[in-house]
């Protein structure tokens, strides 16, 4: 969906049970018009996805770019860890 960016964006609004990933979709593999902001997501809803090791580049990429993009403080732990373990329960509290 890395073409469909906006429809995917208000669909996340829309369904509290949609979660987006990063993978592929923030480095400049694929030709965007404009950079995309995260800050206009719900990030509590992305989770990092480096599909790693089935990426055309370095694995660490994705990751440079987010620690590049000036979020505001907790969401880059947001999106790398806290909101994987919340998805996935491992934290056991669901």
């Amino acid at each position: 969906g890395f073409d469909e960016l906006k429809p995917y964006r208000l669909l996340l609004e829309k369904y509290e049970n949609l979660w987006l990933d990063t993978a592929m979709v923030l480095t400049d593999y694929f030709p965007f018009e404009k950079k995309i902001e995260l800050k206009h997501y719900r990030c509590e809803r992305i989770l990092y996805g480096s599909d790693f090791p089935n990426i055309p580049y370095a694995w660490d990429r994705e990751l440079k770019v987010l620690l590049a993009a000036a979020l505001p403080p907790g969401v880059l732990g947001q999106i790398t860890r806290e909101n994987a373990v919340r998805f996935f329960n491992l934290d056991g509290t669901a």
